[in-house]
């Protein structure tokens, strides 16, 4: 082999290593911010999910059975991004698959996704507090969710 030929066959290794980098579904490391003020308790509809603080600060935000919750965008197998796809949650680099409260519903995942603490503060405004975490088993603290009143009066 000659010296210019080793030169395009490495390139050509390099370029494709940097590829499968790119679109394993990592995520660049969210902010390290861990409080994050992410709206109104209006600004989420009941029965909805939304990624909007996903890429900032690795937030997935859900409305379900009258409670705000933040759990991670992080997948639980090996730290894949969650992308919200139609309406459910799953993880870009292996295809865990999780519903709108985190629980793992398909794939490699194990656990379901971490939740942050939640709280209204003076302003009126949803604070989640990454420092703060929840695994499945907590998920009815109080500190896991906001509590939407349904009262219409």
């Amino acid at each position: 082999m000659n010296r210019r030929s080793f030169i395009i066959q490495t390139t050509g290794a390099i370029s494709l290593v940097v590829l499968q980098i790119r679109t394993t579904g990592q995520t660049t490391a969210p902010s390290r911010e861990t409080r994050v003020d992410i709206g109104s308790p209006s600004d989420f509809p009941a029965n909805s999910v939304t990624d909007r603080f996903a890429a900032r600060d690795g937030i997935l935000v859900a409305h379900q059975s009258g409670r705000v919750y933040a759990m991670t965008s992080i997948c639980t197998h090996r730290k894949g991004s969650i992308e919200l796809t139609e309406g459910r949650l799953q993880c870009a680099s292996h295809g865990s698959v999780f519903d709108i409260t985190g629980r793992r519903v398909a794939g490699p995942a194990k656990d379901a996704l971490v939740r942050y603490a939640i709280s209204l503060d003076s302003r009126g405004k949803l604070v989640v507090d990454k420092s703060c975490t929840f695994d499945e088993s907590a998920w009815n603290d109080a500190a896991s969710f906001f509590a939407v009143s349904t009262d219409k009066s």
